[in-house]
């Protein structure tokens, strides 16, 4: 077998040796990707429930959880500010009210 022979023969075992060594890192990068997806999903869906606990605990909607600007009450009694929210009722307001009055 002369020298240029045994060349190509390494060099195509070399190339079968990185079409292996590529795909099983191509596989190892889809299983990560996967399970990073997976995780996310976990943490999307425990953040959801800890939203809907807490919207639970002090009685909101999701749109008056959302707003992002409450109303602010001055000593005279007077309510300045605030984005109005589609819905909002009577006791929803004094809510807001004493929460605010809170901090």
């Amino acid at each position: 077998m002369n020298s240029l022979q045994l060349l190509r023969e390494q060099k195509a075992a070399l190339e079968e040796e990185i079409a292996r060594a590529v795909k099983e890192a191509n596989e190892k990068k889809m299983a990560l990707e996967a399970q990073i997806e997976k995780q996310r999903i976990q943490e999307i869906l425990h953040g959801r429930a800890e939203v809907q606990k807490i919207l639970i605990k002090y009685n909101l909607t999701i749109e008056e959880a959302i707003s992002t600007a409450a109303p602010v009450v001055t000593k005279e009694g007077k309510v300045s500010g605030g984005v109005p929210v589609k819905g909002t009722s009577y006791l929803s307001e004094i809510r807001t009210y004493y929460n605010n009055a809170a901090k």
